[in-house]
């Protein structure tokens, strides 16, 4: 059974990841991670 910290946690790492692909994608350095 999966936790509600662990989905927090992994919910946190796509949201991280789609933000800095974003960032990279229109060259916004301020964006990326």
């Amino acid at each position: 059974m999966v936790n509600k910290d662990q989905v927090a946690g992994v919910a946190k790492q796509v949201k991280g990841s789609v933000k800095e692909a974003a960032g990279k994608a229109t060259g916004n350095r301020q964006t990326q991670a």
